[in-house]
């Protein structure tokens, strides 16, 4: 029977620990490759990620910054976002030029622009909005 992204990635979420991750990656491929999914792939590992993250007890997050973070600014952003989610996060670090500076942050349920491309958005449409 045919397994849809969903139940596959609920299944290997609880299963896998860090003895068993390479089985588990040899198992999921074989499930792909009979299943025809291959061009899947890569939404079958994020919904593992984040459901493997809640059965963890910490929050699966995205943080889009302007240009790569070092390491201590990468501990930084961990320990502040810690204290904001009140527990473990786990972050996916990205890089987006378009944001100019400040942060992106994204959760599951959420985004948080604090972007500098956002900021300028917000001055316009207040600009725009007060000589109408």
């Amino acid at each position: 029977m045919k397994k849809s992204i969903n139940q596959i990635s609920q299944i290997v979420a609880n299963k896998i620990t860090p003895d068993n991750y390479r089985q588990i990656a040899r198992e999921i491929w074989w499930i792909l490759t009979k299943q025809r999914q291959y061009g899947k792939i890569e939404q079958l590992i994020e919904e593992i990620d984040e459901k493997y993250c809640a059965s963890q007890g910490c929050t699966k997050l995205k943080v889009i910054s302007p240009k790569e973070l070092d390491d201590e600014h990468k501990d930084q952003v961990q320990v502040k976002l810690e204290k904001i989610y009140k527990g473990p996060v786990n972050i996916d670090f990205a890089v987006d030029e378009k944001i100019l500076g400040g942060l992106k942050i994204i959760s599951k349920d959420n985004i948080y622009d604090y972007s500098y491309s956002a900021k300028l958005k917000q001055l316009k449409q207040k600009m725009v909005g007060n000589n109408e």
